[in-house]
């Protein structure tokens, strides 16, 4: 006699099955999931100079006397490594306007502090190719369309799988558009106009070295001003996300939204961020640097001109903090500069640019390009004391710490969350109580009680400095029983109100679950 038996069941694995889904972090940098704060204010996080100086200065020859840059190192996480795309300012360099007078070079980086500036023997510099710089086809080296360069795996076209995008003006090439002044062809036009062709314009590249500018501008000048700054893929809305200035005449510099499926064709700048009545007067907005931080949203560094240093005739660009969850509405988190210069008088003392945040494991580097209070390279600083000189620092911020809550007079506070919905039963706080402490309540939607045996007083206290802490009621972790499985309903519910007391100087930065 025979028998079959049913096949044993698959061990569950996907969180469909076991109820466990990857935890969602939560920021507080504005107040979508606050429900009630008491005795608590939201305070920058604290970034640090990697070096007391640049970490990335000119010392060869073709680099003349200072390196520009508005976003142009990328963290490639595939080769482990920085890339660093740069313009070299030279004033001895022919034939390109003053502010113009730039090679564009390729240097790259394990730590961001040591750098590496490889022969590419692609270009000719005084008479020999042994040099790291880059080779431009079909545009002057001159050109600024390398601002922003994204490497992406995504394209099918191994040709394309480097891309950058910049605002740019070269010598006008057969076919290509000019534009005019609000007056038509006046006597800019007829000298000079005429012959450049401006606007925004795209470049691709196989290897990232050697780079061929598409014909056709995505953007005209006319219409666009400079300073246009790539954010990069955003895999959420599945298109390629860009900042750029409108014009406005007479100059006015404010932040406009981009978008593209296809990196060549691009809508037109919505305003998304412009200088409030609360800003002082003059405040103008140079650029925005970006980042995708864990939550999903935008984290910003906004160039806001005009707003410090104003008594020795400087116009300085300053990074404030800005938050926005869908690239059009934007929080401005605090309004003083996020990064200051070292210890002024200093190199950077005249303007702190920041690049896109690069996000490294638990590190934030934020790379910047720095200048010292002058207008153009080699000339001398405002104060007459020093030559006029630019290169790239770097600040340093650990992972998700842009802005936290404290205790506004450092006795206690208490954050209440709107409802969160669990997507695993464990709870963690990022958090320094290396000052203070912090207790954690859960408490039922419905009734507005705590959760019993999840009370603050069944919390074991939330001590020291970690990016991770596992938050804890009288040794228990696992919250499976009262927010349930994938096969046991839950005893309370799977969204539930957190309540965080913070005393003393303790600083909570984000929660996960």
């Amino acid at each position: 006699m025979s028998s079959t038996s049913s096949p044993a069941p698959l061990p569950p694995s996907l969180p469909h099955d076991t109820g466990i889904y990857p935890p969602r972090t939560y920021l507080f940098l504005d107040d979508l999931h606050v429900g009630r704060l008491d005795g608590l204010r939201r305070a920058t996080g604290t970034v640090e100079h990697a070096v007391g100086g640049p970490v990335l200065a000119p010392e060869a020859p073709w680099e003349g006397l200072g390196l520009i840059g508005r976003n142009c190192i990328r963290w490639d996480a595939e080769e482990s490594r920085f890339k660093c795309w740069y313009p070299a300012y030279d004033p001895a360099l022919p034939d390109a306007p003053a502010g113009a007078k730039r090679r564009w070079a390729y240097a790259e980086s394990r730590d961001g502090l040591t750098w590496e500036r490889p022969n590419l023997g692609l270009t000719e510099f005084a008479g020999s190719t042994a040099n790291n710089l880059l080779r431009l086809e079909g545009v002057g080296e001159s050109a600024a369309v390398l601002w922003s360069v994204a490497k992406d795996p995504r394209d099918p076209d191994p040709a394309r799988r480097y891309k950058a995008i910049g605002l740019d003006r070269h010598p006008r090439r057969p076919g290509e558009l000019t534009w005019t002044g609000p007056d038509g062809e006046d006597e800019w036009y007829r000298t000079c106009g005429r012959n450049l062709a401006c606007g925004v314009y795209v470049a691709y590249s196989a290897d990232g070295l050697t780079w061929r500018q598409r014909d056709g501008w995505a953007g005209s000048g006319a219409l666009i001003t400079d300073n246009t700054i790539l954010h990069g893929y955003d895999p959420h809305t599945h298109r390629w996300v860009l900042w750029q200035r409108p014009r406005i005449m007479p100059k006015h510099r404010v932040i406009g939204a981009s978008f593209s499926t296809d990196f060549d064709d691009w809508t037109f700048p919505e305003c998304v961020l412009a200088p409030d009545a609360d800003d002082p007067p003059g405040t103008q907005f140079d650029q925005l640097a970006t980042v995708t931080a864990s939550d999903g949203a935008f984290v910003g560094l906004l160039g806001a001109s005009a707003v410090m240093r104003q008594d020795r005739g400087v116009m300085s660009v300053v990074p404030q903090l800005v938050y926005s969850r869908d690239a059009r509405r934007w929080t401005r988190v605090d309004r003083e500069p996020f990064i200051r210069p070292i210890e002024p008088p200093a190199w950077d003392d005249g303007c702190i640019i920041p690049f896109n945040p690069q996000v490294v494991g638990d590190d934030v580097f934020i790379f910047y390009y720095g200048k010292n209070a002058g207008h153009l390279w080699g000339e001398p600083t405002t104060d007459g004391a020093r030559v006029t000189r630019s290169a790239f620092g770097l600040a340093m911020l650990r992972r998700d710490r842009w802005a936290a809550l404290a205790a506004a007079d450092g006795a206690e506070g208490t954050l209440t969350t709107s409802l969160i919905a669990f997507a695993r039963p464990e709870l963690s706080l990022n958090a320094d109580a290396s000052a203070g402490s912090i207790a954690v309540e859960l408490v039922d939607c419905q009734s507005g009680d705590p959760v019993p045996g999840y009370g603050f007083a069944d919390c074991d206290p939330v001590t020291g400095d970690s990016l991770d802490h596992v938050v804890s009621w009288a040794g228990r972790r696992d919250l499976s029983r009262i927010i349930g499985t994938a096969r046991r309903q839950p005893q309370v519910g799977r969204a539930l109100v957190i309540r965080v007391r913070l005393r003393g100087c303790a600083r909570l930065y984000g929660l996960a679950c």
